[in-house]
This record gives structure tokens, C-alpha cells and sequence, in this order.
């Protein structure tokens, strides 16, 4: 077969992975299946953006003591990918074990997993719901998404995500990939707007002193994405369905939408839509719909943006029950975040890069990353 008749087949390795691990246990293990051979793995770039996701204004105090570090068990040789499994090993950091905070307990937090998952799972106590519910998880799927994201860039695919609204204070969001990735350089609360960030802090501080939460919006960016990413013969194939889903299932995500999202309402069909404009070439005159048309990239920047809900754990605890006796009590005490939508953020990036590398192999995948380069480049590039 010629190669043009390989990639109109479509035939890519999709990847696939698993997380295994609990909060207070020893770590996190991850496994990738599908991660095409011969790629130079960029630990840098990994620990870059696995720092970015611990650090931030309003994370407890385990956010500080873990150091993210990770054992690559299997699957790199000499630096470079093999097409075997991936399994890496992320330990947690036991300076935050506390004994307490395994005993049994029967009180609910609202807004988390404990409740149902307890009555699912049959358990008599809430802990192992906590311990696999837990955002630490998040630290694997990151891992993951990062190595996504480094064999992205490969082929001139850029991302980057950022905070757009904390407690009610926004930034705009009409800047441009380059200014908010220079800006985020600098920032704490990973804004590319300074006097938007400084008042962010307001309602942090705010909800530490009164032992509640914050939650806020963020947005990720990706550019460089080839047309025809995603599909629209079938809803499972849909591109923004893939991303809205991986999105979505972030612990603390509460909604999705692409482009001009729910402005959508308040727009008529003559602007709503992204005219074609000719200026050395054919261009958008807007990006309302995201990068994404029918299920399939368009071309233009990909820019999703997402709901946080403040964190579940409250240090004033809500009214709850318990799973024992059936009374009103008040929910569970434990660390908290009292703001985590810079770590989600990062988080975000990560996943979505992972569904985005997944319609590239698709489109255009291979055994290792030599040969989805031939592919790639032997493809043609559509214009319009």
C-alpha cells in the first residue's frame, strides 16, 4: 500500500490509559498503551508542567510537601519510547500521612464522591471513597497528558491553558496565544492578566478566613492543529465531544463549551458564525466556534473554557448525615484546597492534549514516531 492509501484508511494506534493509586497510599501508578516507539521523552518539560499543577495562591498544604518526582518503570530505553507499555510510578510524599485521617469515618462532605460512592460500593465508611475520589490522581493523568502534549509539539502543535475568572473577578479573555503565554511566565495564579490576578487574590484570602471556597473558569488554547481532526460520520468520533468529555471528568469541573459557548444565545446567525475573509490568503474572520465545526478541527485556534466549583472540603464543615445512625451531623474535616483553579487548568491541558494526540493518530498514525512523520508529511494540507 502507498502511503496516501494508509492514511486515507485511517488505521491509527489510539492511546490508552490507567491510573491506580490512593491519596494516603504509596503512590500513584500509571500505565500508557498505544505511545508510538522512538520519541525522546522530555523530562523537563514534564516536571515543568507537573510543577505548574501543584503549585498556586489557595492550595493546602500538600500541594507544598509533594515533589511530583516519578520512576519510569518500563517502556523507555536509552531516552526513547519502545511501542511497549509505558508504566511510570509517582510516590506519594509520607510527611503528610496522618493516622487519623485513615480511621473510620461515616460523615459525608457535599459536593463530593463519598456519599454515593459509599452506598455504591457498599462500603461502611467513607476513607476509600476519599482516597480514590482524591484530585492527587489528577498528578498521573497530567503525567500522561504531558507526554501527549511534548509529541504534539513535534508537529507544530502549541497549547497552553489559563485562568480566567476566580470568584467572580475576570480577565479578558481577547488577548493573544503569544501575550498569555509570555504573561503566565510571571504569574502566581497562572493569569495573563496582572491587575485581574491581583484582585483574584481578594476572594482567596477572603474564603481562608472564613473556612470556605472558591471556584472560577479556565481555558485552554491549542494552535498549529491541522484541519480535519475528529469526524463527523459518527457522534463517538465528534472532536469537541472527545474534550468536553476528558474535561469534564476533572474532579471539580461542572461544565464545558468551545469558543463563544453560551454566547452563542445572544448572538444572531450573521455574526455568530466564522465568515471566510481573504487577506493573503483565506482566513476567519472570527473564532466563535472554537476551532471546531461538525465534530472536526477547523484550522483555527482549538479554545475550550470550563466551570471550577469551589473545592468540597470545607474546613467549617456543611450539615450531613450519619451513614450510621441516619442523623444530621456535620460532614468530615480534612486538608483542603480553598482554591484549585490554576492546578485544574494545567490539568485540562493535559487531557485534552491526550484526545487531541488521539484524532492525530488516527488520521495519520503509525507504529512509531518516524513513520507518522512520513505519513504526516506525505499528506496534503488543506487550505480551506
Amino acid at each position: 500500500m502507498t502511503d496516501e492509501i494508509n492514511i486515507a484508511m485511517g488505521f491509527g494506534t489510539m492511546i490508552r490509559y490507567l491510573t491506580s493509586g490512593e491519596s494516603h497510599g504509596k503512590g500513584y501508578t500509571l500505565i500508557i498503551e498505544g505511545f508510538p516507539s522512538g520519541f525522546t521523552i522530555d523530562l523537563n518539560y514534564i516536571q515543568q508542567l507537573l510543577s505548574k499543577r501543584q503549585k498556586g495562591v489557595g492550595r493546602s498544604k500538600r500541594s507544598l510537601w509533594e515533589d511530583n518526582s516519578f520512576d519510569i518503570l518500563s517502556g523507555i530505553l536509552e531516552g526513547k519510547t519502545t511501542g511497549a507499555p509505558l508504566a511510570f510510578f509517582i510516590p506519594n510524599n509520607f510527611k503528610s500521612q496522618k493516622k487519623p485521617y485513615l480511621e473510620k469515618n461515616l460523615h459525608p462532605r457535599p459536593g463530593h464522591a463519598d456519599h454515593a460512592g459509599s452506598i455504591k460500593y457498599a462500603h461502611e465508611n467513607i476513607i476509600p471513597v476519599i482516597e480514590r475520589a482524591s484530585g492527587r490522581d489528577t498528578v498521573a493523568r497530567t503525567l500522561c497528558g504531558t507526554l501527549c502534549l511534548s509529541f504534539l509539539n513535534t508537529f507544530g502543535v502549541e497549547s497552553l491553558s489559563h485562568v480566567i475568572n476566580i470568584g467572580g473577578i475576570c480577565a479578558s479573555r481577547d488577548a493573544n496565544f503569544d501575550y498569555i503565554r509570555e504573561r503566565l511566565q510571571k504569574s502566581l495564579l497562572h493569569c495573563a492578566n496582572t491587575q485581574a490576578e491581583q484582585e483574584m487574590k481578594g476572594p482567596i484570602e477572603k474564603a481562608t478566613r472564613e473556612g470556605t471556597s472558591v471556584g472560577g473558569i479556565g481555558e485552554v488554547r491549542f494552535r498549529g492543529i491541522p484541519i480535519g481532526l475528529g469526524s463527523y460520520v459518527h457522534w463517538d468520533r465528534n472532536l469537541d465531544g472527545s474534550i468536553a468529555k476528558a474535561i469534564c471528568s476533572i474532579p471539580g469541573i461542572k461544565g464545558v463549551q468551545f469558543g463563544a459557548g453560551f454566547d452563542y444565545a445572544n448572538l444572531p446567525g450573521h455574526i455568530a458564525h466564522d465568515a471566510f475573509i481573504q487577506d493573503n490568503g483565506f482566513h476567519r474572520r472570527s473564532n466563535h466556534a472554537g476551532g471546531i465545526e461538525g465534530g472536526m478541527s477547523n484550522g483555527e485556534e482549538i479554545v475550550a473554557s470550563f466551570v471550577i466549583k469551589p473545592p468540597s472540603s470545607l474546613l467549617k464543615p456543611l450539615s450531613s448525615i450519619n451513614l450510621s445512625s441516619h442523623s444530621l451531623d456535620k460532614a468530615f474535616v480534612t486538608r483542603s484546597d480553598v482554591c484549585f483553579v490554576q492546578a485544574v487548568c494545567i490539568v485540562a491541558q493535559a487531557v485534552t492534549g491526550i484526545e487531541i494526540l488521539n484524532a492525530f493518530l488516527e488520521k495519520w498514525g503509525g507504529d512509531s514516531h518516524t513513520e507518522i512523520k512520513k505519513h504526516y508529511e506525505a499528506s496534503y494540507k488543506h487550505s480551506l
